[in-house]
């Protein structure tokens, strides 16, 4: 945890709402955590990422 103010209220945010049951509000907040420029890594880890769909190939002539 880092000493942002931001990410400290956040995080408080987050967990009373996690104690309410607004699981809305929870991931709000982790998009909000993920999104702060100056900490990236504040947030959970992302999912894994999906692979690139393959370039479409060039018609025959």
């Amino acid at each position: 945890m880092t000493n942002c103010g931001e990410c400290t209220r956040l995080e408080r945010v987050k967990e009373e709402a996690r104690a309410e049951g607004d699981y809305s509000k929870v991931t709000d907040c982790n998009v909000l955590l993920k999104k702060h420029p100056d900490h990236p890594s504040s947030a959970p880890p992302e999912s894994p990422q999906r692979p690139e769909a393959p370039k479409p190939r060039k018609a025959r002539t």
